[in-house]
């Protein structure tokens, strides 16, 4: 039987997969798992390898994670759904924003 694997863009500041990731996906052995942590490595990787599902954390070091998100649906065209992760509060309207984005879910989760 020859299952075949999602991808999975993981964007984080780390390269340490956060265990908030592994409980909010079911089937997190199905996906092959590609983590980056530079916008331009993310812009190579959307290219080359388009994802499945996109897991972004807001709290993006080179720029705002909803900018990073802006990027990735409007200039690259991707249509992957999205969960995002803060440790933060977003407004009404970040939210609003983050839906039209295509966003499944936003995940709250402790600073480490």
């Amino acid at each position: 039987m020859n299952i075949m694997l999602k991808r999975l863009l993981f964007i984080h500041k780390d390269k340490n997969i956060p265990g908030v990731i592994e409980k909010n996906i079911d089937d997190i052995s199905n996906y092959l798992i590609s983590i980056v942590i530079s916008f331009k490595a993310i812009l190579i990787e959307m290219i080359n390898n388009p994802p499945d599902l996109i897991v972004l954390n807001l709290e993006f070091p080179e720029m705002d994670g909803i900018e990073v998100l802006k990027t990735i649906k409007y200039y690259i065209s991707d249509s992957s759904p999205v969960m995002v992760f803060t440790a933060r509060l977003l407004t009404l309207e970040e939210q609003y924003i983050l839906a039209n984005l295509g966003t499944i879910k936003i995940i709250y989760h402790s600073p480490p």
